[in-house]
């Protein structure tokens, strides 16, 4: 699945990441997707610290791996339109997607060495991915991460529902209503995901 990732990201960026990116430094992020994507990154690389910190490997290679699925089925998923675009917003997209593989390849390498080795070599250029430091650990946002836990929820829900009504995705709806409370950021990746006009709070 991360090769898979690391092939997508160099369909839009040749070369090397920024230096910045590459001494570790996360990029900028506007839209909430990036923004969730750093806060799991920034989750996932303190479990791991944590976890190889007191030789429990089996729950730091599940976090990876969690996290992995995660990039790939939702944030690759969900960000290729904007990539695809071609303007700063896909820069930025790019940048942070750039900055999340540099980033897993050195949470990967006491795990899986060679196929670290080549990630980090490919998108930064540096001699090794055995040579860097370990990365800071940083914060996250728990409110995003809990509230894009809660749009999974409902994505799941309503496609059950879709399903069990005959109503295949392609088929638009006029709206869903849901308990909670999203922004309007969130909710367009609701509607987006469940083709319907519009999303509304009960």
């Amino acid at each position: 699945i991360l090769w898979n990732v690391l092939t997508f990201y160099r369909m839009y960026a040749k070369g090397v990441v920024s230096a910045e990116i590459a001494s570790g430094q996360a990029p900028q992020a506007s839209h909430i997707l990036d923004k969730w994507v750093l806060s799991r990154l920034a989750a996932t690389h303190s479990t791991v610290t944590t976890a190889l910190e007191n030789y429990n490997t089996p729950l730091a290679g599940r976090a990876i791996q969690d996290f992995v699925a995660e990039l790939s089925t939702w944030f690759v998923r969900r960000s290729r339109d904007r990539i695809k675009g071609g303007d700063a917003q896909a820069k930025e997209t790019l940048d942070v997607l750039g900055f999340v593989l540099v980033e897993t390849s050195k949470l990967l390498a006491p795990f899986m060495p060679f196929l670290s080795e080549h990630i980090f070599k490919d998108l930064t250029g540096k001699i090794s991915v055995h040579l860097e430091k370990w990365s800071e650990v940083r914060t996250g946002n728990d409110k995003l991460e809990a509230d894009m836990v809660a749009l999974g929820n409902f994505v799941e829900m309503a496609l059950r529902i879709r399903k069990e009504n005959n109503l295949k995705v392609r088929q638009p709806l006029a709206e869903i209503q849901y308990v909670g409370d999203l922004d309007k950021e969130l909710e367009q990746i609701l509607a987006d995901e469940l083709n319907v006009k519009k999303v509304s709070q009960v």
